[in-house]
């Protein structure tokens, strides 16, 4: 941060602020300061968590009347980008029995689907499958496929059998070739796809790839310089908040502002 001192801080922030959805988070203390340090700031904002699909922005506002009104001074958007998981099956015959997939959301709740490939394959027993919540695993019963598309099909029709999947991965096998894809509903960082045989000794016969990594920018700052600019002066209570739209949320761990030299 050039021209700028963290010794010359004006308001540290509290760690591990939640931010909510649909809810304008207030992620600072107010912050009360002099006319000279309020015409050129600098405020910074460091997250851990990311979770966005509706315009997420993290807010300077001051306020003229001790804190009953707040006023944007300076707005920034949350940059995300949802992730997309290709995942490629087999045709039966070359599908081993127990294989599994696992599709994680941005909160890191996992999903997995195992290949049953005669209609009575037992539930791996390897240490990722075991661990996930009952409700979200299940089989698919390909006794009855024969093409790669055939496999894809059950096991999309599958996934999207458990109960609160689409609302957060949606699932696209219209290339019926497959190879489906799976793409989160919300921008942030996401776990590629797992691929696994029934004991995890090895990775299976199922493949799966992050198309598109998913990603949410963590560190955002909010300049207010009227010396060098024509900003509007912070005066004399500023705050950071963070605006969530609907299944928006994120995890603040720092923010604070401080005032050049």
């Amino acid at each position: 941060m050039p021209g700028y001192v963290n010794n010359n801080m004006i308001k540290g922030g509290a760690s591990s602020v939640s931010c909510v959805a649909s809810t304008t988070n207030v992620i600072t203390d107010d912050i009360i300061m002099s006319s000279e340090d309020s015409r050129n700031i600098l405020a910074y904002v460091t997250f851990s968590l990311v979770e966005e699909t509706n315009a997420m922005t993290v807010v300077l506002q001051d306020s003229a009347d001790n804190g009953t009104t707040w006023a944007t001074v300076q707005t920034i958007a949350v940059a995300t980008t949802a992730a997309v998981h290709t995942v490629t099956w087999l045709t039966k015959a070359n599908t081993v029995a127990g294989d599994y997939v696992v599709i994680e959301d941005t909160a890191g709740d996992k999903w997995a689907i195992y290949a049953d490939t005669t209609g009575a394959v037992a539930a791996p027993t390897g240490a990722i499958y075991a661990a996930i919540p009952a409700a979200n695993k299940a089989k698919a019963n390909i006794s009855g496929s024969t093409t790669e598309a055939d496999v894809a099909a059950v096991f999309e029709t599958a996934f999207n059998a458990l109960s609160g999947f689409t609302t957060l991965i949606t699932t696209d096998d219209t290339a019926a070739d497959g190879t489906m894809t799976f793409t989160q509903t919300k921008g942030g960082a996401v776990t590629a796809p797992v691929v696994k045989d029934d004991d995890d000794a090895g990775a299976g016969t199922i493949v799966g790839a992050n198309t598109t990594p998913g990603a949410g920018t963590l560190v955002y700052q909010l300049e207010n310089n009227v010396y060098g600019g024509t900003d509007t002066a912070v005066w004399p209570r500023a705050r950071i908040v963070c605006v969530c739209g609907v299944a928006d949320s994120g995890t603040v761990t720092s923010a604070y502002v401080t005032r050049r030299l």
